[in-house]
């Protein structure tokens, strides 16, 4: 058993590090990179420390390498959000379940080393109940947006991603909670036989062989890159651009890009790689922000809607409630629709 541990587990641990070394080099062109980083190191500390007794470190590297794993759900969970949410930046959320998850499992290793007796069963279900929140909030996001998102690789690989950690993480806190509770060792081996498949399934997705290098050519292969409206698209597109700009479909607050591919008599597929790739947008959100903003604009500028409430406006736009207006305009416009309206009313030369 001993030497399938070390196997498995420093298999993993190598790999792990691989896998943060390489997003670390192209951390600059990637914001996911950053978390792939403290990912991957803090699931390493966890292969480590986890480890049998005879492959456990000595004291002081244990206790600095034990603190390292502390948050690995935690950035597992922002790593997700930040793959499939565009532009995302941690705000006061995702710093506060951080520091929570990280506390509650800082008690645990205070109970490790002594300083506290015990803690109560009700504890360790509410640390559960805290790491099961996390990833059901990170299915929950992949799965949502799954729909609006236009980078057909990224749609697809939304399922994968969240599925393979949601289970993980499942089976690793049943394990070590229902089924094998006294099998410490075992469920040290069955977490690391867990992430080394998924760790060797993230490195072949992130490497990529390029033969050309080994002759020493790269610098004179040319690197087709498919940019800006295919010609064939043409038709599509202004069809697309006629009813968006006289049917004003983006009008409507259920509209999706199901429904509006069906409008324009073309498979999904086939309008989703227009918007993304021949239109430059992400996400279907933001191309129909774009025309509902614009419209928003429009109204708060016609001195006729002075009086009409902002919500009003928003809702004639297409938007369903306020909340999702405000994001959409202030990432638009750098500003809060009603701070925008103000600023309008104050210059009588807005126009």
């Amino acid at each position: 058993m001993l030497l399938i541990d070390v196997f498995i587990r420093y298999s993993t641990i190598t790999l792990l590090l691989l896998l943060g070394l390489l997003a670390y080099r192209d951390r600059k062109n990637s914001t996911p990179a950053l978390y792939v980083v403290l990912v991957t190191i803090s699931v390493a500390a966890l292969m480590i420390i986890t480890a049998p007794g005879e492959l456990k470190p000595p004291r002081t590297p244990y206790i600095i390498i034990h603190l390292i794993d502390v948050p690995n759900i935690a950035f597992i969970w922002w790593l997700g959000l930040s793959m499939f949410e565009d532009d995302f930046r941690l705000n006061k959320w995702h710093w506060a379940m951080f520091i929570l998850y990280t506390g509650l499992i800082f008690i645990y290793r205070l109970l490790e080393y002594g300083a506290i007796a015990h803690v109560s069963p009700v504890f360790n279900l509410f640390v559960d109940i805290v790491t099961f929140a996390m990833m059901a909030h990170l299915f929950l996001v992949a799965i949502k947006g799954r729909a609006d998102d236009l980078i057909e690789p990224r749609r697809r690989f939304r399922l994968f991603f969240v599925l393979a950690l949601v289970i993980g993480t499942a089976l690793t806190v049943l394990a070590e909670n229902i089924f094998m509770p006294e099998f410490t060792d075992e469920v040290a081996l069955f977490r690391a036989a867990i992430a080394l498949p998924l760790t060797l399934c993230g490195i072949l997705w992130l490497v990529t062989f390029h033969p050309e290098k080994l002759s020493f050519q790269t610098e004179d292969i040319p690197i087709p890159k498919k940019t800006g409206l295919d010609p064939r698209d043409k038709s599509l597109h202004d069809r697309l651009v006629q009813e968006m700009d006289e049917g004003k479909i983006y009008l409507e607050p259920d509209i999706t890009i199901r429904t509006l591919a069906a409008r324009l008599k073309t498979p999904e597929h086939r309008l989703r790689v227009l918007i993304n790739q021949g239109m430059g947008y992400r996400n279907f959100s933001s191309f129909l922000n774009t025309y509902r903003i614009k419209a928003v604009k429009d109204a708060f500028s016609a001195p006729e809607n002075t009086r009409i409430p902002v919500l009003t406006i928003a809702m004639d736009a297409g938007y369903g409630s306020l909340a999702p207006f405000n994001r959409a305009f202030l990432k638009a416009e750098g500003m809060t629709p009603s701070a925008y309206r103000h600023n309008l009313l104050v210059k009588p030369d807005h126009n």
